[in-house]
């Protein structure tokens, strides 16, 4: 697996942590 593959998985589970933050807190 390349640097740039994890790099890139890492940032796109924050981005949906924040969206099931978002969610949760009713849509923010």
């Amino acid at each position: 697996v390349e640097i740039a593959t994890l790099i890139k998985a890492i940032e796109h589970g924050d981005r949906v942590a924040e969206t099931t933050k978002d969610i949760d807190n009713g849509g923010g």
